[in-house]
C-alpha cells in the first residue's frame, strides 16, 4: 500500500509528465535540436564532446516506441527526464527535512522555470543532465543517514554516466553535492573505496571509438573522428571554434556577462525568485545542519556561471548570453531548495496565495514553452531546399544548420543537394 509520501509522488510525476508531454515538438527545432535527433536516430556523433549516454539512450527509445514517429518519440524522452527530475527534487527535499508542501513549492518553481520547461518538449541533453544532477544530490543525501556501500558505489557511477553526457555541468554541480558527504574519515575511506565506480559509467565513450572506427553513416554529423587521439580531442572540446575565438573577453566584459546571467536566472523564476533570500535566512537560523545546507546549494548555484566566466572568457554579447543559458540548469536545480524551504515560513493562507501565484505564472510561461507547434526550423529548411537549384551545394554555418541536415539527410528532401556546414 502506497504511503503518503509515495502518494504525492506520483502525483508529481503523472502531473508532469502529462503536462511536458503535451507540448512536446513533433520534429525538429532549432539550435542543436537537428544534432541530436541525427545521432539519436543514426548512431551518429553528436557536435563535442559527443554525449554518447544521451546518444544511445535517444536510438534505444526512439526503436521502443515504434508506434510513434521516431524524432517525435525522442522529443518525448525529454519530457520523461524533466517529470523524473520533479520527482527526484521532490525525494531530495523530503530528505532535508521538509514538509510535502514545501517539496512541491521546490519541484514546481524548478519545473515552471522557463529554460527547463523549455527544453522539456525538445531533443536535448539539458533535461537528461538535470535528472542525473537531482538523483547524485539524493544519494548525497541519503549517505548522511545510511551507510550501505550500494549508494556510493550508485553515487560514483552516476558521476561516470554523467560525465559522459555533459561533463562540465556533472563537474560544475559536484561543487554544491559533495560538501554534503561525511568529512569523518571511516566515511571518506568507503567513498574512496567505491569510487573506482565512476568508470563503469565512462563506458559509453567507448561508443565514440567503435562509431567513429566505422565511418560516417550519414553525410552530415561528426564520426570523422578515426583514431583515439581525434576522440579525445572532441571530448576536450577543442575544435568548438566558438568558445576558441571567445578567449579575448576582457574582465569588464566577463563581469557584466555574469550579472546578465544572474538576472537572466531570476527572471526565468520570476515569483519563486523572491523566496529564495527568505529561504537562506531561514537556513542559516538553523545552527545544525541548515547552515551547511545553505552554503553547500549556494556555492552549487554560483560556481556553474562563476567558474565558466573564468574558464571560457566570454565577452558579452547576445550571442554568448543565449549561448551559456543552458549551462544555468544547475542555477536553478539549487536554488529552487531555497524557495522549497521558504514555504514552511508562511502561513497557510499565504501559502495558498503563493501557490495561487505559482499557478499564474505556469500560464504565463505556457505559451513561452510550448514546443508541439514549433515547426519553423524544419518548415525554413523545406523552403530553402526547395529553392535551390538540382545539384546545388549549399555552405552552412552555425547551429541552424542542424535543421537542414536532418530535413536533407534523415527526411531525405532534396538528395541531389550536397549540403556542407562549416560550424
Amino acid at each position: 500500500m502506497l504511503n503518503r509520501i509515495s502518494v504525492h509522488l506520483l502525483m508529481l510525476f503523472c502531473a508532469s509528465l502529462a503536462l511536458y508531454s503535451a507540448g512536446t515538438a513533433r520534429g525538429v527545432t532549432q539550435g542543436d535540436s537537428g544534432d541530436f535527433l541525427l545521432a539519436g536516430l543514426t548512431l551518429g556523433i553528436a557536435h563535442a564532446p559527443g554525449y554518447p549516454l544521451y546518444t544511445l539512450l535517444a536510438h534505444a527509445f526512439s526503436k521502443l516506441c515504434f508506434f510513434l514517429d521516431p524524432p517525435h518519440a525522442i522529443n518525448l524522452l525529454s519530457a520523461g527526464f524533466a517529470a523524473a527530475t520533479l520527482a527526484l527534487h521532490f525525494l531530495c527535499s523530503i530528505e532535508l527535512g521538509l514538509g510535502v508542501g514545501s517539496a512541491w513549492a521546490g519541484a514546481l518553481a524548478l519545473g515552471f522555470a522557463t529554460p527547463f520547461w523549455r527544453h522539456a518538449g525538445v531533443a536535448e541533453v539539458y533535461t537528461l543532465q538535470s535528472l542525473l544532477i537531482v538523483t547524485l544530490l539524493y544519494l548525497a543525501l541519503r549517505a548522511r543517514s545510511e551507510t550501505q556501500m550500494r549508494i556510493k558505489l550508485a553515487f560514483w557511477l552516476l558521476v561516470g554516466l554523467g560525465v559522459s553526457n555533459h561533463y562540465p555541468l556533472t563537474l560544475l554541480s559536484l561543487a554544491g553535492i559533495l560538501p554534503l558527504v561525511s568529512a569523518k574519515k571511516s566515511d571518506l575511506a568507503s567513498w574512496a573505496k567505491a569510487s573506482p565506480a565512476v568508470l563503469l559509467g565512462l563506458t559509453p565513450y567507448a561508443y565514440l571509438l567503435i562509431q567513429a572506427a566505422r565511418g560516417p553513416q550519414l553525410q552530415y554529423n561528426f564520426s570523422h573522428l578515426s583514431s583515439p587521439s581525434q576522440v579525445w580531442s572532441h571530448f576536450l572540446r577543442t575544435d568548438y571554434q566558438y568558445e576558441t575565438a571567445a578567449r579575448a573577453g576582457v574582465w569588464a566584459d566577463r563581469a557584466k556577462l555574469f550579472l546578465n546571467l544572474v538576472w537572466s536566472t531570476v527572471g526565468a523564476l520570476q515569483l519563486p525568485a523572491l523566496c529564495i533570500p527568505l529561504g537562506a535566512w531561514a537556513w542559516l537560523r538553523d545552527r545544525r545542519s541548515g547552515r551547511r545546507f545553505a552554503t553547500t546549494f549556494l556555492i552549487g548555484a554560483t560556481s556553474t556561471s562563476v567558474l565558466l566566466l573564468l574558464l571560457l572568457s566570454f565577452p558579452d554579447t547576445a550571442r554568448a548570453r543565449a549561448h551559456l543559458e543552458d549551462f544555468t540548469f544547475p542555477v536553478f536545480i539549487f536554488l529552487s531548495f531555497f524557495v522549497a524551504r521558504s514555504w514552511s515560513l508562511w502561513t497557510p493562507r499565504v501559502a495558498i496565495a503563493l501557490f495561487l501565484m505559482l499557478t499564474a505564472q505556469a500560464v504565463f510561461n505556457f505559451p513561452k514553452t510550448w514546443q508541439r507547434g514549433n515547426h519553423i526550423s524544419e518548415l525554413w529548411a523545406r523552403a530553402t531546399l526547395a529553392s535551390v537549384q538540382p545539384g546545388s551545394i549549399l555552405v552552412l554555418c552555425g547551429p541552424e544548420a542542424f535543421a537542414y541536415a536532418f530535413v536533407h539527410d534523415y527526411r531525405g528532401f532534396r538528395p541531389d543537394v550536397t549540403i556542407y556546414d562549416h560550424y
